[in-house]
């Protein structure tokens, strides 16, 4: 791998809906519009926990040039990001946060030491396929049940039956075994979106 800019450019359409493959990641997005939580169907929202960082962290991929030692103080960060998260000390968490993320876009400039551009896409391509994974496990268990509203690099958004929160809760549960990957969750009463970089969500909390 010499060159990672347009390496990856696929699209795929699963149920109705279409998933964009990409260098940098997974992109899909409902037909603009305003989509709102009611008595019957709510939005739920959900993100990896620092999706790059641990699928280095839990996979042990590392800059070749740098070995495995990569690794250990790659994720010595993240544990330090995770206890300054966990304290409230937000300001420390996002430097953190900064610190982890940038490690995934110098992999892929030349003028860093940390340039190895096939571990940038063992990151990104792994990546969209463990998201594309935990979508196509909601779509086929949970039809006609729910609608995907987006899918963006890190995270998936669905408009999903109440019935069917706990079969929801049980398959990410899996997913998350499956992969040594976490996910947070945001419920929404509301989005309003014209494409995937550009929407408005309003979260049950009024945030």
């Amino acid at each position: 791998v010499t060159n990672t800019k347009g390496a990856i450019a696929n699209s795929v359409i699963y149920k109705g809906f279409k998933y964009d493959f990409g260098t940098g990641g997974i992109h899909g997005c409902i037909k603009p519009g305003v989509y709102e939580s009611d008595d019957d169907y709510i939005i739920l929202d959900l993100d990896v926990n620092s999706l790059y960082p641990n699928i280095a962290v839990q996979n042990k991929l590392f800059p070749a040039h740098l070995g495995p030692k990569f690794c250990e103080v790659y994720e010595d960060i993240l544990n330090q990001r995770i206890v300054a998260k966990k304290a409230g000390n937000m300001t420390l968490s996002d430097g953190f946060k900064l610190s982890l993320n940038s490690v995934y876009g110098k992999s892929n400039d030349i003028h860093s030491f940390l340039y190895d551009p096939l571990y940038t896409l063992k990151t990104t391509i792994n990546g969209q396929l463990m998201l594309a994974m935990l979508a196509e496990a909601l779509v086929f268990q949970l039809n006609p049940y729910i609608t995907i509203l987006q899918v963006n690099t890190d995270g998936i958004t669905i408009k999903l039956h109440r019935t069917c929160m706990e079969d929801y809760y049980n398959i990410c549960k899996g997913w998350e075994e499956n992969t040594n990957l976490s996910l947070e969750y945001v419920d929404y009463s509301k989005m309003i979106i014209r494409d995937v970089n550009n929407y408005m969500a309003i979260s049950t909390k009024g945030k």
